[in-house]
């Protein structure tokens, strides 16, 4: 469902919503990368899945982690950073050079190292992972202005997009 979110509608996910983006060779990257979106969510215990393109840990992902923001790369991950129910967050990671690094709120606050990134031919979920049939780790709560970059965001260029953190 869509509602009014941060500039204009966004996307309001719970338990038996997402949104599917079929596969692209634009979302086929093997190479630096970087994924972000502003979230409020309004459930914080366990895995919620925000952008997911992973299937048996061959293709990249960010999620809440509890509070904290998680990142993986087939099967090197990073959780760091926390948001809350409260507000609005940016929240992003970037994969560069063979490390992942969390952003929140235009902030860097972590980095680790991190393996090639294989990337299948699947299709991008938004709010949920799984293959169909099988969904979990539903995310609950707003997300807006959701972006996949086929390259890594400089730390300017991710402060710049979460400088307007409420």
């Amino acid at each position: 469902a869509f509602v009014e979110g941060r500039n204009g509608d966004c996307g309001w996910f719970n338990v038996s919503s997402h949104i599917r983006i079929p596969q692209s060779d634009s979302l086929r990257i093997t190479s630096d990368m970087t994924l972000a979106a502003w979230i409020q969510p309004l459930q914080l215990s366990d895995l919620h899945a925000i952008i997911d393109k992973d299937y048996e840990f061959n293709g990249y992902n960010l999620y809440t982690d509890g509070a904290g923001i998680h990142m993986r790369i087939n099967s090197s991950a990073l959780t760091a950073g926390s948001v809350s129910t409260s507000r609005w967050h940016h929240v992003g990671g970037v994969y560069t050079g063979g490390k992942i690094r969390i952003f929140v709120d235009g902030q860097q606050r972590g980095e680790t190292d991190a393996g090639v990134l294989i990337n299948r031919d699947k299709d991008v979920y938004l709010g949920v992972w799984g293959p169909p049939g099988y969904f979990t780790r539903f995310y609950v709560g707003y997300m807006d202005d959701v972006r996949i970059y086929n390259r890594a965001l400089t730390p300017n260029e991710m402060r710049w997009l979460g400088e307007d953190a409420q």
